[in-house]
């Protein structure tokens, strides 16, 4: 569970919090909202198991459709096919977090350390959900899910595990 007392989630590199800690543009109802990882394994190596997405849930409605989740500035049209705006990644491990709670976080360093490619932790006393970030270091867009009434369902980190299907 992650609260979000200000409504505003970041997604971030937990150990680049003090440089970036811009929440999305759009907000949802303060609460405590629950989070999920989602653990791949590998038909051919079935011990290597790395985090392919995190899911945090503002409803139980189900998602109709997605939009890329946006900071200040960021404006969809100005992205080729392909592209996305998304967050940096230098140490490997990606987090949600409350904006108010980002702003104001002490140094995580000590309670990442820990960190394997298929794990995540409640850090900060509860108040980041952190996880090793896919095949590392990079950049991984978050997508706002939202139900049939246009309202937002869920955000989705993806850690970019798979490649992209392809259209028919």
């Amino acid at each position: 569970m992650l609260p979000l007392p200000s409504g505003r989630l970041v997604a971030a590199d937990p150990a680049w919090l003090r440089y970036d800690n811009e929440p999305f543009t759009v907000t949802v109802a303060p609460g405590t909202y629950p989070v999920t990882v989602s653990i791949a394994t590998f038909v051919d190596d079935p011990e290597h198991r790395r985090i392919a997405a995190a899911r945090l849930d503002v409803t139980d409605r189900r998602v109709v459709s997605w939009e890329l989740a946006l900071r200040d500035g960021q404006d969809p049209l100005d992205l080729g096919a392909g592209e996305f705006f998304g967050f940096g990644v230098d140490a490997g491990m990606a987090c949600f977090v409350d904006a108010e709670a980002a702003a104001r976080l002490p140094e995580l360093d000590s309670d990442l350390e820990t960190f394997d490619t298929d794990s995540y932790a409640v850090v900060g006393d509860g108040a980041v959900v952190a996880w090793a970030s896919g095949w590392g270091d990079g950049a991984y867009p978050t997508w706002i899910g939202r139900d049939s009434s246009g309202e937002i369902a869920c955000f989705v980190a993806d850690m970019l595990l798979f490649p992209p299907a392809e259209a028919e």
